[in-house]
């Protein structure tokens, strides 16, 4: 990989960073006004609406950890980008292709080695 190739993945990395922390922030704020909700329901009536907004928060939990999840495989890519490992494989040590690294730039593995 040359310097361009890795300055641009390093780019992309960032800019997915600043887009999932975006989404994090979004998801807390809808967890919130879910919770705010569910608090201000109460009579039997809207147990129908209490069984849906346990629902939606479960979905929500949900959504935040996948995003938190791929927030910590970029943060520990540009973690390798500071230590000088970028781009080679965290089991082998050997060079992770340029084109997988462009498809998914916080690999850490060979496909070969996925499980």
């Amino acid at each position: 990989m040359d310097d361009v190739q890795l300055t641009n993945l390093k780019a992309t990395l960032l800019a997915e960073k600043a887009r999932l922390e975006e989404e994090l922030d979004r998801l807390l704020q809808d967890a919130r006004e879910n919770a705010e909700d569910q608090s201000a329901e109460g009579s039997p009536s809207e147990m129908a609406d209490i069984a849906s907004d346990v629902t939606e928060q479960e979905r929500i939990m949900s959504e935040r950890e996948e995003v938190r999840s791929l927030l910590n495989e970029i943060n520990k890519a540009l973690l390798r980008f500071e230590k000088g490992t970028y781009g080679l494989s965290v089991v082998s040590g050997k060079p992770i292709p340029f084109e997988r690294l462009e498809a998914l730039p916080w690999a850490s593995k060979l496909v070969s080695e996925e499980k």
